[in-house]
């Protein structure tokens, strides 16, 4: 299992601070920043697809998998269909990623 080092308060402490921004925008800071700063974690997405309208609400959502594993999936809505994109990430990196889209995201408005 791996080692957890942010607690459940701090992750929904950086999903609501993700959700704060279109997750368009979102979607387009991270790849700025490079989805994948550390060697092994890779820059695809663990999962993607289609979605239905309305059955997932748009945004960033952030959770531990049964094993553990940090992962932070991001739902858009666009004129031609909803679709998610979710990434497995350590947790330092995840918080080290999430604080450099943030910072970006606020230098933008």
């Amino acid at each position: 299992m791996p080692e957890k080092s942010l607690s459940d308060a701090e992750l929904k402490d950086f999903e609501a601070a993700l959700n704060r921004f279109d997750p368009v925008l979102v979607r387009g800071v991270l790849d700025d920043v490079g989805v994948a700063p550390l060697p092994g974690e890779g820059t695809d997405a663990t999962a993607s697809g289609p979605l239905d309208f309305g059955s997932i609400p748009a945004g960033a959502l952030v959770y531990r998998t049964e094993t553990g594993q940090l992962r932070l999936r991001l739902t858009v809505t666009q004129i031609t269909g909803a679709s998610y994109e979710e990434f497995e990430l350590t947790d330092a990196h995840f918080a080290t990623l999430v604080r450099a889209a943030i910072e970006r995201l606020e230098g933008r408005s």
